[in-house]
């Protein structure tokens, strides 16, 4: 069982995902098998500010 800091970070990966996969998909028009595929790679790479911007840029426009 995954402890309070454990949970938050699969929280955080999972919330990272799926708004990149749906910028992917949305956005730069790619198929969604490709957007889960680079969103599950760059979701661990990602600096903070550049997913904070996509965030933002996702909530604004949806």
């Amino acid at each position: 069982m995954l402890g309070e800091s454990g949970e938050n970070k699969v929280i955080a990966i999972y919330e990272k995902y799926h708004i990149l996969t749906d910028f992917f998909k949305e956005i730069a028009g790619v198929s969604e098998v490709i957007a889960e595929k680079d969103a599950c790679r760059m979701e661990h790479i990602i600096s903070s500010e550049t997913f904070e911007g996509i965030k933002r840029y996702m909530e604004r426009n949806k």
